[in-house]
């Protein structure tokens, strides 16, 4: 949740917000400071759950709902209408709206996007009704990465190291075997190995070998963009500033930079 860290701080120092404020979505997921309508990437499931924090005029509580559209649909008609929000009791700070969206969506096979469409209803006219915010949804069928995964890795010696939380059991129910690397940082990495690992930010990459790659979290930084890579004579090393996905059975997201890695990185 380290994206929230903006929205924690308003938090815990909340600002005031006028009688005429509009309803803003702050964030979606663990994604804030929301720019533009931002894609959230989720596993197929009977009922997905979608956090969200508003922030609204705190004179007024607003009636939330959301159009759920087939992103690219030219037709432009909603498959959901009027899903409600399920908002939370309110905190300390009035001014922000926590809760959920609960979907339940067509089964998929294949990655699929759909286009939600944020309203406010109003208290006289339920008929009537404001768009407010918007955001996207990719839907995978839940087996998707596992078949593509096992295939990257074919012919590669995996070493893992540090605590990488979940890597372990997810490799595992792939059957993608692995070595640890031991209790030190790696100095080096013969060919056609790939390390993945959680170093600390002082840490120095390991000296790679042709086609050898490396795939390191580092802890974040406001310092730091968020991914760096790095290719020199076929050997690439991506550093990403983020920690690792907690549970990568549940995280596409994951599972897709996992995979991308993989491809660019096949001798």
């Amino acid at each position: 949740m380290k994206g929230l860290f903006p929205l924690f701080l308003w938090m815990a120092f909340p600002v005031s917000i006028p009688a005429y404020a509009k309803i803003e979505l702050l964030a979606i997921e663990d994604q804030s400071g929301i720019k533009s309508p931002p894609l959230v990437e989720r596993f197929d499931a009977e009922t997905i759950s979608f956090p969200a924090v508003f922030a609204i005029n705190p004179a007024k509580i607003p009636q939330l709902g959301a159009d759920i559209f087939l992103d690219g649909d030219t037709l432009g008609v909603p498959l959901i209408q009027a899903l409600p929000f399920k908002a939370q009791a309110q905190g300390e700070n009035p001014a922000l709206l926590h809760g959920n969206f609960n979907i339940r969506l067509p089964v998929v096979d294949g990655p699929s996007d759909f286009r939600i469409a944020v309203t406010e209803s109003s208290p006289e006219n339920a008929d009537s009704k404001e768009a407010v915010a918007e955001f996207r949804i990719r839907i995978y069928p839940r087996d998707y990465f596992g078949s593509k995964l096992v295939e990257a890795s074919l012919d590669r010696e995996f070493f893992l190291f540090g605590h990488l939380p979940g890597l372990r059991e997810f490799l595992k129910s792939l059957g993608i075997k692995w070595t640890e690397a031991g209790d030190l940082p790696p100095l080096s990495l013969p060919k056609k190995t790939i390390l993945i690992a959680d170093f600390p930010v002082d840490t120095p990459l390991p000296k790679l070998d042709k086609n050898a790659s490396c795939l390191v979290y580092r802890p974040s930084s406001l310092d730091l963009p968020g991914t760096l890579r790095e290719i020199k004579d076929c050997t690439v090393s991506y550093i990403v500033n983020a920690e690792p996905p907690l549970a990568w059975l549940e995280n596409p997201s994951g599972q897709r930079f996992l995979l991308d890695f993989l491809n660019q990185t096949t001798p």
